[in-house]
Formats: C-alpha cells, structure tokens, sequence
C-alpha cells in the first residue's frame, strides 16, 4: 500500500495497522453491546417495544450510540494557538474533548439527558 508519491509502508507497519484496526473495531463494537444490554435490561419499557416491533432497532441502536457511546474522548492536537470557552488552546499540546457530552448539549436536543429508545407517547423518535 503506497501514497501518491510512491511512499509504502513496510510489511511490519502494514501488520501494526491491521492490528489496531481489528483491536479498536473489536473493543469499540463489544463495549457497545456490553452498554446497550446493560441500559435495555435497566429499562425494560424500552425494551418490549423493541420485542414487539424489530423495525424500530436501527433507531434504538443510535440513540444507545447517543447516550451509551464506546468512546468518550480522543486526543487531539491543535495546529494553532486557539481560544474556546475563555482556555487558549495551544498548538501542538494535546486536549482530550469529552465526545460523549456533545451528545448531551442542551441546545441540540430539547431533552438531551433523557435516554428514550422508544417514544410510547406518538410518533417512534430515537431522538
């Protein structure tokens, strides 16, 4: 596997890549599962609906990603001095922003905190 301008990676950094992709794809895909069937045992009204109507999982499952996400954060380094909520953040030192929170955001969601994989009051919403 090589870029445009020919450069390749070596045979051992090839099988590190495959690796990690297998590692992270694994851990990110178990700890989901593990955190899902954990909430709907928790919550078995949402659950039932889910029994009752299969149709409705592929918007359960995103609001399980919403709330119950495998990954909270990830470091990232800014290429230049920037300032967000009052902290300068400085180009090349490491911040680790809290993704799962971004789900929560009062002003993305009229209930953000509110975990519902069924809505049993009208129309189905996984939001």
């Amino acid at each position: 596997m090589g870029d445009d301008d020919g450069n390749r990676l070596s045979d051992r950094e090839m099988v590190t890549m495959v690796i990690a992709l297998v590692i992270a794809g694994h851990n990110t895909t178990a700890q989901l599962l593990a955190s899902s069937v954990q909430a709907l045992l928790e919550h078995p009204d949402q659950l039932a609906p889910l029994t009752e109507h299969p149709g409705r999982w592929p918007e359960a499952v995103q609001e399980l990603m919403r709330m119950r996400g495998p990954v909270f954060g990830q470091v990232r380094y800014p290429t230049t001095d920037v300032e967000l909520g009052g902290t300068v953040l400085q180009a090349g030192k490491p911040v680790m922003p809290g993704l799962l929170s971004a789900n929560t955001d009062p002003a993305s969601s009229t209930a953000p905190t509110s975990w519902t994989c069924v809505e049993t009051s009208g129309p189905w919403s996984a939001t």
